[in-house]
Parts: structure tokens; sequence; C-alpha cells
């Protein structure tokens, strides 16, 4: 292995780690995955025989501990960033973790401070900013070629409420994972029985959480300021979590968002 490349761990080698987080470093040509972490042991020996990687952990503090890194990656459960991100920024490496950085603002802002204490890098998981779309969108605001901003508005859905309400995955998702060559030790059978995505304390929240988080970094981002006032309604139509949320915000330089 090249000096120069990057020695990164994975916390959490979950079913988008092992298909998007690891190839994509590893395409990079600069970066090398050299640990990963999972609690199950199964999915852990499971994704050590895909990826050819020969040091594993079921606990992430022996990852950070006994490997040696340069960066790693945070992909566990939502409630689960902010403690290895605080450890791996206080050990000195750089860290992604994935989106939300955190269920609470205190918390984020403790990664925050972190990362400027150790003066690494840490980022957070919007790949959005990554597409070719809203790069060029980006790059047409920066440019003046669409002129100055006025508004940003922002619309998502998705049929998520299966997550809720139903004790099996739809069967088309279940044959898309059963054909997709990930071992069913990432996935299991058809039963969501233990999924954490239906744990309100483990994911933190419905779809703000998840996928709200993605349009509120693409607003600042895309706007390039921050808010200074906000107004919000939710309605969770019958589940545990919000199903519908209704955002207006006031942003900075007379911006108004709407999501």
């Amino acid at each position: 292995m090249p000096k120069n490349k990057l020695r990164v761990g994975i916390i959490g080698i979950g079913l988008f780690a092992l298909t998007q987080h690891v190839p994509n470093l590893r395409n990079t040509g600069k970066a090398e995955v050299v640990a990963i972490s999972r609690r199950n042991a199964t999915a852990l020996t499971d994704a050590q025989k895909i990826l050819n990687i020969e040091e594993t952990y079921t606990d992430w503090e022996k990852l950070l501990e006994k490997s040696q890194l340069d960066a790693v990656v945070v992909s566990t459960s939502h409630n689960v960033h902010v403690e290895p991100t605080l450890a791996a920024l206080e050990r000195g490496l750089h860290v992604l973790v994935e989106k939300p950085m955190a269920l609470t603002g205190e918390d984020a802002w403790k990664m925050v401070h972190a990362a400027e204490r150790a003066d690494r890098v840490l980022m957070v998981g919007y790949n959005s900013r990554c597409l070719g779309l809203w790069r060029a969108a980006k790059q047409a605001l920066e440019n003046g070629s669409i002129g100055p901003v006025r508004q940003v508005d922002l619309a998502f859905a998705d049929d998520f409420r299966w997550i809720w309400e139903s004790q099996e995955r739809p069967a088309r998702m279940q044959e898309k994972l059963r054909t997709s060559g990930v071992p069913s030790s990432f996935f299991g059978d058809e039963s969501l029985k233990g999924y954490w995505r239906r744990n309100p304390a483990e994911m933190g929240g419905g779809m703000f959480a998840d996928m709200g988080a993605h349009m509120v970094d693409l607003a600042l981002w895309l706007s390039g300021t921050p808010p200074v006032e906000v107004a919000a309604f939710d309605e969770s139509a019958g589940l545990a979590v919000d199903c519908f949320l209704s955002l207006q915000a006031r942003l900075a330089e007379g911006i108004r968002g709407s999501f």
C-alpha cells in the first residue's frame, strides 16, 4: 500500500457502508479501508469476506485503540453518532459521520468543538452536494449567472409508512435485497423486528430526521446563508413519529426558505 494513502476505519459496517462507503473510498485511489467494526459478529464476518479486510472488531473502541488510522467513517444508527465521533477526534483522526449529525444541537456542537480542538476535518455525509445537478446549481449561483438567491423551495416525498405500520418489508424490496448479492445477515428475513429505524429513540424522529436533513443541508448550502427565524408544523398521521412536515424559514440577507 502506498504510504500516502489515507488509512480509514469504518465504524458500523452496515448495508450503506458495505455497498457505498467502502467501494467509493477505494475508487478514489487515495484511501484504503483497513479496519471495520459492527456489533453483529455474523454480519461482520460476512463483510470481512466480501471486502477482504483483515482487521475486524465487534467493539468500535477496540478499532480506535488497535488500528493505525488517519480517518474513520461513522455509519452507525443515528443515536450512536456522537460518542465514536468524539473519541476519534480526540485521537487526532478525521471523521466523516453520517447524517443526521446528532439528535440534539448540544451534541452536534460538542462534535464541532472537538474537531476545532483537534484541528481535524469533521464532515457530515450529505451526499447530495456531490451530485452533478446540485453542483451545477451551486456553481451557477456562485458565478452570478442566474442572479442572487431570493427564495429556496425544496420538497421531498417517499413512502416510508411501511417501516412503522408493517411487520415485514414490502415483497418487492425483499426480493431486491435477496438478489443484490448482499449477505442476508445484513437485512435478515422479511420481519422488521428489531429494525432500528422503527425505534424513535434510535432514529431520532421520522422523515425530518431521515430525509429532511438532506433538504435543510441543500437549502443552507445553496443559499450560503444561515437561518435567523424558523416556524414549522408537523403531523404524525397516526404514526409514532413525524410523517409530514411543513417548514418556513427566514434566512440571512433577506432570503426566504420553504420546505
